[in-house]
Order: C-alpha cells, then structure tokens, then sequence
C-alpha cells in the first residue's frame, strides 16, 4: 500500500484519476511501478504456497493454485510489458500487456 502511494507522489505527467496504473511503467515512474509489480508477484507466489500447505486436501486446490501461479508469472513479466500511452500508436508489446492484463483480471475473478 506505501508503493502504491508513493507512485502516485513521485512527480510525473500521471495521475490516478485520469491515467491507469499501467501508465506508470514508463517514464519516471517506471522503477517503483517495476518493484511494486514484482513484490506482488512474490505475495501472489507466498499465498500459492500458504495455500497448499493450509488446505492440502481442498477438491479446489489445484485449479486455486494454477491460478495464483498465473498472477505470478504475469506480474512478474508485466514490468517487461510496457502499454501503449492514450493517443501514441499500438505497439505489439502494448497488445502483449493488454492480453496480460486480461489474463490477470480472468485469473483473479474465475470461479
């Protein structure tokens, strides 16, 4: 949560109300929004593991992990993907983060 407001205090053309967090991965911001994303990758890989030891015989374990492995390779490599700004053309590592972002968001929400 401290990253996540210090993002938003380091002196850049973004904000949080008309810009998404995706945008901070470029320019000035881009190391903290780097270490932000990676340090959620690791609480993402820590409750994998938290999750199979706690509930070693849940029916949903499996499909549960797959999915917390999921978030962690993609917040992992979500530094590495950087989007395209509003109003610059469509790059193929900009599609590259939109499908990110979609797996992340189908990752955390499917049942």
């Amino acid at each position: 949560m401290l990253m996540f407001i210090a993002l938003h205090l380091v002196p850049s053309n973004y904000n949080m109300v008309e810009h998404a967090v995706s945008d901070y991965v470029v320019g000035r911001t881009r190391r903290l929004s780097s270490i932000m994303t990676w340090t959620t990758a690791a609480f993402w890989a820590a409750l994998a593991l938290a999750t199979i030891f706690a509930f070693p015989n849940w029916d949903s374990l499996t499909s549960v992990v797959i999915r917390l492995v999921a978030l962690t390779v993609i917040f992992v490599a979500l530094p590495f993907l950087q989007t395209d700004l509003e109003g610059s053309k469509a790059t193929a590592v900009g599609r590259l983060h939109l499908v990110a972002a979609v797996a992340w968001s189908l990752s955390a929400t499917a049942a």
